[in-house]
């Protein structure tokens, strides 16, 4: 047998050997063991959203302007740090829509409305209250409306929150969801007996309010001043 005759079969060995040898990805291949799911794992784990929610104020036969109702939402999710605290504040706009939102700008750990992936699967709940003013010839309502905050995962790297409207059960301290309802978050105030208009006195200003202070206090939450 020449050369050229037996260089042959040593090369087709050496080929079958490379062949049943498992292929070995490069450090972050794709095809390295495991890869794709530590890469959604990571996506997921940096995963957030944020949401805002939002009620309605009215005042039949009366006329209002912006900032003239006060609002508070508090925290009732079970086992919450700031279980029965005011975490937000709003003012009422011109057409009385009240947004709770987190402020732009805030930091993630201080933002209250603001889920991450650790809390998929968890349903929070929120009350909000209006805190009554010193408008005389105005009833305030001492109404409070519910909300219900479920953080879902997309499972394609992103978190989905679901809010809905819930009836409130308890007292002021220990509330709790009731439920879902159909009941529209509506505040409505009325004009007192025999007053036709509305006497003008002053304004909220939301930075003369301090959260801190009303955290700190008792049971009855202080007023705010207004601005004369």
């Amino acid at each position: 047998m020449n050369a050229k005759k037996m260089i042959i079969p040593i090369l087709m060995g050496i080929l079958m050997a490379f062949a049943i040898l498992p292929m070995t990805a490069a450090p972050g291949d794709a095809a390295e063991t495991g890869d794709t799911k530590a890469a959604t794992d990571h996506t997921q784990k940096d995963a957030s959203v944020s949401t805002r929610l939002k009620a309605w104020m009215q005042l039949p036969g009366g006329d209002f302007e912006i900032g003239d109702f006060y609002y508070l939402l508090f925290d009732y999710t079970p086992g919450s740090y700031n279980f029965g605290l005011p975490i937000l504040d709003a003012l009422n706009d011109s057409k009385g829509r009240i947004v709770f939102e987190d402020g732009a700008g805030t930091a993630p750990e201080r933002r209250k409305l603001y889920y991450t992936e650790n809390d998929i699967g968890k349903t929070f709940v929120y009350v909000a209250k209006q805190l009554p003013g010193n408008d005389p010839n105005i009833e305030y309502t001492d109404k409070v409306v519910g909300f219900e905050v479920t953080v879902e995962d997309n499972e394609n790297g992103t978190l989905e929150v679901t809010v809905q409207n819930v009836a409130v059960l308890g007292e002021d301290g220990t509330y709790a969801s009731g439920g879902i309802t159909s009941e529209p978050p509506v505040f409505v105030n009325h004009l007192k007996s025999g007053n036709l208009e509305l006497t003008k006195l002053t304004s909220w200003t939301r930075r003369e309010v301090s959260l801190p202070a009303i955290r700190n206090s008792a049971l009855s939450l202080p007023l705010p001043r207004r601005k004369a």
